[in-house]
């Protein structure tokens, strides 16, 4: 789907938060065993003592 941004720094403020938000949370990261940063988040969040 094609999308008209009005200037360059709306079309970069979406892009950013399409990438940080939504795609890098779901991604796996060989860095991380290959596991996502959620499931790496939730791991260490279920170990945390409150």
């Amino acid at each position: 789907m094609k999308k008209n941004y009005p200037d360059f720094d709306t079309a970069y403020r979406e892009l950013f938060q399409y990438i940080e938000a939504f795609y890098n949370r779901k991604r796996i990261h060989s860095a991380l065993g290959n596991r996502t940063p959620l499931a790496i988040e939730q791991a260490y969040l279920d170990q945390a003592v409150i």
